[in-house]
């Protein structure tokens, strides 16, 4: 049996997308980013980020980084956390760190 994208119709014929429906019934079907304890960080920052709780966001977001450190889009998640705290300085340090490691993958 073929996998089923997380977003296709699910087969059962709800009309309802297969994450929405049967894919927390199929065994067979297992999605490791839900189970990630990185992803499970990302999601705690990007909570704080959104609850506009910058310190604990920058935290998050920098211990994550410890571990993956050319990530683009976390150095943007920090210079964004900056920008939320006001603290223009270090919010142009990480564009430009996300800048530098950009220019480098292309």
């Amino acid at each position: 049996m073929a996998t089923v994208p997380r977003n296709a119709p699910c087969p059962c014929g709800s009309g309802k997308k297969f994450k929405n429906c049967c894919l927390p019934k199929n065994s067979d079907h297992t999605d490791t980013s839900q189970t990630s304890p990185l992803s499970e960080k990302t999601a705690v920052a990007y909570k704080a980020m959104s609850e506009k709780k910058w310190d604990q966001a920058i935290c998050e977001f920098k211990e994550y980084l410890n571990e993956n450190p050319s990530s683009f889009e976390i150095l943007q998640a920090i210079a964004g956390c900056y920008d939320g705290a006001e603290d223009y300085l270090m919010a142009a340090e990480f564009h430009e760190k996300s800048l530098a490691l950009s220019d480098g993958e292309s």
